[in-house]
């Protein structure tokens, strides 16, 4: 079966120690958790705004419409929408690993990991009436490798249902859940509900992820640095933070940012881990 175990927080693990930028930050006068002085030209890498990610045009629009009300404005099924979502090509939507992407540009390319899929489906659903909600999944720990990286996988789904308003018909059940595997919600992995806003962190935190892979440190320092903002206690933004100030030689703002992330929860094992990695360089240095 394929791996839906889909990437939406993405850490360097201590198995970049070795990949040194030849970079060589400006000098600030003490470390800050946000040094913007680090990456002057951040700005000139503006990220989606909220509207951007969940926009959708007209053609996705109608999709939504067709797939929930069918007939009747006055009927509403969360199923068919669902059954439309991953059936509306002759190959339903792809999974990809990559494809951090908004909602309209998911729609189209007919492609998706689990948090652009939530994404999409979470726009699909408000346009046609529904409710949703965001859920973290709590799976086992499970890493990846990309280009020399080490990236710890996290899952999210969504759930879409009917308003409790009396003048609406469900036809069927008034709830489904929307996920790449079934499996996922029939083994009953403990989840918690997550905000809109948190969800666009991890977006942005992803999108910052994807760009430190590709070396474009600036880029994904504007990633990191929004993802941050948005929602301050999302850990895996500030060890992302810290990996990326390590990699500029901005070694006290990297260890601000990995004793940061462990003040919000002094059990986060990756937090640590780099922040040993963190030690052992500067000794090796």
């Amino acid at each position: 079966m394929m791996n839906t175990r889909i990437l939406f927080v993405l850490l360097v693990s201590i198995l970049l120690y070795a990949c040194q930028s030849t970079s060589h930050a400006p000098t600030a006068a003490s470390p800050t958790l946000l040094d913007d002085s680090l990456f002057p030209s951040h700005a000139l890498f503006p990220v989606e705004t909220p509207e951007e990610i969940f926009q959708l045009d007209d053609e996705a629009k109608h999709f939504a419409q067709r797939a929930v009300h069918g007939s009747s404005v006055s009927e509403k099924n969360v199923k068919r929408l669902v059954t439309s979502i991953f059936s509306w090509t002759e190959h339903g939507v792809l999974y990809r690993n990559s494809a951090n992407t908004t909602a309209n540009t998911t729609f189209h390319n007919k492609a998706a990991n689990c948090l652009s899929l939530s994404i999409m489906a979470f726009a699909l659903a408000e346009h046609a009436g529904l409710d949703a909600t965001f859920y973290e999944v709590e799976i086992p720990e499970y890493w990846t490798r990309r280009e020399g990286f080490s990236l710890l996988n996290g899952h999210i789904n969504l759930r879409v249902s009917i308003p409790d308003e009396p003048l609406l018909v469900s036809i069927g059940s008034s709830y489904a859940d929307i996920d790449f595997d079934p499996q996922m919600i029939q083994r009953s992995f403990p989840r918690k509900a997550v905000s809109k806003d948190k969800v666009l962190s991890m977006f942005y935190n992803n999108k910052g992820a994807d760009a430190l892979v590709a070396n474009s440190y600036t880029r994904a320092y504007s990633y990191f640095r929004s993802a941050a903002k948005l929602s301050p206690d999302l850990q895996q933004s500030w060890v992302n933070l810290g990996v990326l100030y390590r990699m500029v030689g901005a070694y006290e703002q990297a260890e601000l940012a990995y004793k940061h992330a462990l003040s919000i929860n002094d059990g986060h094992l990756t937090a640590w881990e780099n922040l040993a990695i963190l030690y052992i360089h500067q000794d090796q240095a």
